[in-house]
């Protein structure tokens, strides 16, 4: 069988990539709310931490949390797009839960990034990761067409 797309591979593994430097930024900068830049509702983040020290402890254990499974995600997905260089069907499931949680995450962004520059880099992201899925299914279905010749 064909192996994945070289593009395929490229876009898992970048976006995997950029997963792993937004945890590292939100596990340890001084300064988390700004990781996914200027304009977002992370931007208030300050403001809540000078209201009191349990909202600032509360606030600040939240960012780092979401560090942790960001790079946590960004780590799988790496490992994905190298596994699945090789292996078609680990590669169709990464981007086929990777596309259903990307919606899940596209209703959370709209609500809390819309008008943002993050907002519009993540709909480009997204675009390439639908790209992406359509690349690596239809050079599988060529690779099926060519076997059942």
């Amino acid at each position: 069988m064909k192996p994945t797309s070289w593009f395929v591979v490229i876009v898992v593994a970048s976006v995997g990539v950029l997963d792993i430097v937004t945890g590292g930024w939100l596990l340890f900068s001084a300064t988390p709310w700004t990781a996914h830049g200027p304009q977002t509702v992370w931007m208030n983040a300050p403001a809540v931490l000078s209201n009191s020290a349990d909202a600032s402890a509360l606030v600040e254990a939240l960012f780092r949390r979401m560090g942790a499974f960001s790079l946590h995600a960004g780590m799988v997905t790496v490992a994905g797009a190298v596994l699945g260089r090789k292996h078609r069907a680990l590669m169709t499931g990464v981007l086929v839960l990777w596309m259903v949680d990307g919606l899940a995450f596209f209703a959370t962004d709209r609500a809390a990034f819309m008008g943002t520059p993050y907002f519009v880099a993540k709909q480009v992201i997204g675009g390439f990761w639908a790209l992406a899925l359509v690349v690596h299914l239809l050079q599988g279905r060529r690779a099926g067409d060519m076997r059942a010749s």
